[in-house]
């Protein structure tokens, strides 16, 4: 390569590579990272929830979530007439990338400095070398890795709508017959046992799953100590 009159190689002219495709371009749209974020922090939700807090309209979020179903990182389901939002691994994996390079992006520059050497002269370009250092430790977390069951999770989810749905018609006509109650919502505890054990079986760990059951089986426990 040839050096220019100051005696310093002329810089390469940028590579091809670097441009983004269509996938990444999508993803550093202002609205995006919030988006997923937001996901990640409700665990599951709604259209409408995530086009509030993207401030965005409903039509708009719709397209928003079906173009990041299609990169893999967003998978829903219909439970009646709602459909529900969750990430997947890899969705999980990024929207986590997402969140920690906001945190950067918000602290105060003088929190950071680059990691020293005093074997290495100090110079520019040894800068540059510990910078891009720095970057890559920053980004090269481990892929966490869950195990997913989205048929259990809609199980999970019918179990707690029928049992809302038992003590809300309960708590307007019957409130003052608790063992009423207790007879309607006593033969799910069966219901939850076997979802209990299948989750051990199959090793399931995934954030969303777990949470929603641990939701069930604390509302369950509510109910029945009326």
């Amino acid at each position: 390569m040839e050096k220019n009159p100051h005696g310093v190689s002329d810089v390469p002219p940028i590579s091809k590579s670097y441009e983004l495709n269509d996938a990444e371009r999508l993803i550093f749209q202002e609205k995006l990272p919030v988006a997923l974020i937001f996901i990640l922090e409700t665990r599951i939700t709604y259209i409408s929830e995530v086009s509030t807090a993207i401030n965005s309209n409903f039509a708009h979020t719709k397209k928003v979530i079906t173009r990041l179903e299609n990169l893999d990182l967003v998978s829903s389901f219909m439970q009646g007439r709602t459909r529900y939002l969750h990430l997947t691994p890899k969705g999980y994996y990024l929207a986590e990338l997402l969140k920690s390079v906001r945190s950067v992006i918000n602290k105060p520059a003088e929190e950071f400095e680059f990691p020293t050497d005093s074997s290495q002269e100090s110079s520019y370009f040894s800068n540059v070398s510990q910078e891009d250092k720095y970057l890559k430790d920053l980004i090269e977390v481990e892929t966490p890795v869950y195990t997913e069951d989205p048929v259990l999770l809609k199980q999970i989810i019918n179990v707690s709508s029928h049992i809302n749905e038992i003590y809300k018609e309960w708590n307007q006509n019957s409130k003052d017959d608790k063992e009423l109650l207790h007879s309607q919502l006593g033969p799910l505890d069966r219901e939850l046992k076997r979802i209990e054990q299948l989750i051990y079986q199959k090793g399931i760990n995934s954030p969303t799953l777990l949470e929603n059951f641990k939701k069930l089986s604390e509302t369950y426990s509510k109910y029945m100590s009326e």
